[in-house]
């Protein structure tokens, strides 16, 4: 699945990022097509390719990037006389959109994520989102061999990041919010699964982060990992709800020996089959130049920690080229399953 734009939602095939991949750029690109989202919901006369089709190659400079949007408004709303409500509506489209690009540009972690459904499945289940304006990343794996997981994990991405963008616009995200979250989200799959015959049983494992300032919250259920990269040494942040971790903690299996056993995507915890659930908060303390990956167990169960330390050292600089490294490196080591990742690096 595609990610998640600021706005909650998904990338729409009018606006394409250009060839190269500046920060200004990628600014421009995230907040235009919230902008599009707005000034067509607000006029529904003005096609939305018009305003897809205009770039700026922004230096950062958010009075610049907003000075753009003044100039594709005007053109916008050419032969579209708006009313007076309607111009009230754009102005405020102008602040809103100048508010999300000053977050974009003052975060403390840049974050991009890829999910590919891999050779075998033929269905991905694998969810991740990415909201960077206010520093909240999640992954999600739809539990297989049930009912409809890629739903599951998409209403539980959903509900999380929903409810905690509303704490966020308040205060900051504490742990009992992540809790709090999550057990909102496993009651929504649990009562959906409940109500239709054909999501009955569906659920998903879930790690998500809300990163503030040099301070992670980190939610998880399930054996969805995040990893953390800091000075070439890597260290998991998140403990597997599985039964062979539990083989691990008490000393009858080796890490090696469960990465491959047959039982090890057998998970103790997670979310929507029964109506409650018991999420683990871990809470991270960061430093500049750290990087955060959280990932599906189609990574996890091919690739092992030496090499996953590995390939993050060797491409941390470039979190599009580290994903494509951690994507392949799965599926040459034979994933069978849905492959997803979302890398953070820490200013």
């Amino acid at each position: 699945m595609n990610s998640t734009l600021p706005d909650g939602t998904s990338e729409s095939p009018y606006c394409h990022p250009p060839e190269q991949h500046e920060e200004g750029s990628r600014i421009a690109h995230l907040a235009s097509e919230v902008f599009a989202r707005r000034i067509v919901a607000v006029h529904p006369a003005i096609h939305r390719s018009r305003l897809g089709c205009f770039w700026t190659c922004g230096t950062g400079d958010v009075s610049q990037i907003a000075r753009f949007f003044v100039l594709l408004i005007s053109i916008a709303v050419d032969s579209h006389r708006p009313s007076q409500h309607q111009a009230e509506l754009y102005a405020g489209t102008i602040i809103n959109t100048r508010k999300l690009l000053s977050s974009l540009l003052t975060q403390e972690v840049v974050a991009r994520g890829r999910t590919w459904i891999g050779r075998i499945r033929s269905r991905n289940e694998d969810v991740y989102t990415l909201r960077p304006e206010f520093g909240f990343f999640a992954v999600a794996d739809g539990m297989g061999g049930t009912s409809a997981g890629h739903i599951a994990a998409r209403i539980a991405i959903d509900e999380i990041s929903d409810h905690l963008n509303h704490v966020s616009q308040e205060r900051s995200i504490e742990s009992q919010d992540m809790v709090k979250a999550i057990e909102l989200a496993n009651e929504v799959v649990f009562d959906r699964g409940q109500t239709y015959s054909d999501f009955q049983g569906m659920g998903t494992t879930l790690v998500a982060m809300a990163v503030d300032e040099y301070r992670a919250t980190c939610g998880h259920v399930g054996d969805s990992r995040a990893y953390l990269l800091r000075r070439r040494e890597l260290s998991r942040i998140t403990r597997d709800h599985s039964v062979v971790q539990e083989l691990v903690d008490r000393g009858e299996m080796t890490l090696e020996q469960a990465r491959t056993a047959h039982n090890r995507n057998i998970v103790t915890r997670c979310i929507g089959p029964f109506q409650n659930v018991e999420p683990e908060i871990t809470i991270q303390e960061l430093a500049p130049g750290d990087v955060i990956m959280m990932c599906t167990d189609g990574i996890s169960d091919f690739i092992s920690d030496v090499e996953i330390c590995e390939i993050m050292d060797a491409h941390s600089h470039n979190l599009p080229i580290l994903l494509g490294s951690l994507v392949e490196t799965a599926d040459r080591h034979g994933s069978t399953d849905n492959i997803t990742a979302v890398v953070a690096k820490i200013k």
